[in-house]
């Protein structure tokens, strides 16, 4: 890392090409989320359970950018830490809370899309439901992250200037928090998230076989909302592939 950074802060074009980058991703991440945002507030008839859910992933995107994308560049550039010690406490926690967020908005959105085609018959989760989940969602990401909050300090270097950096009170407790983050970010969620979609297209699969040939007079209507159904999946398992090649 620290060789490309050298690389990076010693060649104009390169440092031009990924500050404008960052600015790409920013504008993008900011604009596109509070669209989101805006469109399922304002309109509600899009207010329904798997879109409210990807809104509480937007904010959670929105809050990603505005505090990875400035911090991140400004860190690799200057190779210390220049924003204060308030700050080497908030930005790392309120990272993993956003990733925390999002990995777990995902997981039930996945859980809820399961429940909708593989048990169709079942009662609908209610809006009510949805945003206990959400209010849940925030509290065990914050509770989760609260250590990344509490063990970040500056270190002095020998130039005099600072890093943030973690300092656990023993070792044993900084492993013992990445094997967790590693289990709840990345391999329950994954695991979960597969199994749900892959229960998923089977059963479209399925029902889509069950279809042909019947006679019904209803059949057209029923494949076209079955390829409704599967295209609405597909958007969403691309919508989750970035955070699992993020989380890889």
């Amino acid at each position: 890392n620290h060789t490309i950074t050298d690389q990076v802060m010693h060649k104009p074009v390169l440092m031009g090409i990924f500050v404008l980058l960052y600015c790409i991703i920013f504008l993008l991440g900011v604009s596109g989320n509070t669209l989101v945002v805006y469109v399922v507030v304002r309109n509600k008839t899009m207010q329904t359970i798997t879109n409210i859910f990807i809104t509480n992933l937007a904010v959670s995107d929105i809050l990603m950018c505005l505090l990875a994308v400035p911090f991140t560049p400004l860190g690799y550039f200057l190779q210390s830490w220049v924003f204060g010690e308030a700050l080497c406490h908030i930005v790392p926690m309120s990272l993993g809370i956003c990733v925390y967020v999002s990995t777990l908005t995902s997981t039930a959105i996945a859980v809820d899309r399961y429940f909708v085609i593989v048990y169709p018959f079942k009662p609908r989760m209610k809006v009510f439901v949805c945003l206990l989940m959400i209010v849940a969602i925030w509290v065990i990401s914050i509770s989760i992250s609260l250590p990344l909050g509490i063990y970040m300090e500056l270190t002095p270097q020998a130039d005099e200037s600072f890093m943030c950096r973690e300092k656990w009170p023993r070792v044993q407790a900084g492993q013992f928090f990445t094997v967790t983050s590693l289990i709840l970010q990345y391999i329950v969620p994954c695991s979960i998230i597969t199994y749900c979609y892959t229960k998923v297209s089977l059963a479209l699969k399925k029902r889509s076989r069950s279809k042909i040939g019947s006679g019904s007079k209803s059949r057209e209507r029923d494949e076209m909302e079955i390829k409704r159904k599967r295209r609405t999946n597909k958007m969403l398992i691309a919508m989750l592939e970035p955070f699992i090649n993020l989380s890889m």
